[in-house]
């Protein structure tokens, strides 16, 4: 099983339906994981995960601070960066 994230370029105008992610440390590193799904003018819908985006006008965002930072470690098992609890 190859363990990469898959990458989609969209460059036509989008409306920002749902982003919920969150901010986490890694070592002295800030990593930011965000899901996030767009709707197209003809209510077609894309999702997957944020890597980076453009905002031509306004996207409101609302952080909640969780109390204690969280930690991400390497899982040996699937490779990934997950969320020490």
């Amino acid at each position: 099983m190859e363990k990469r994230y898959s990458t989609k370029i969209i460059k036509e105008p989008l409306e920002i339906v749902s982003l919920i992610g969150n901010v986490a440390m890694k070592g002295d590193e800030k990593i930011i994981h965000c899901h996030i799904a767009v709707g197209t003018n003809k209510m077609a819908l894309y999702g997957g995960h944020l890597k980076e985006a453009t905002v031509s006008a306004t996207c409101e965002i609302i952080f909640n601070e969780l109390g204690d930072n969280l930690i991400r470690k390497e899982d040996q098992e699937t490779g990934l960066n997950l969320i020490s609890v």
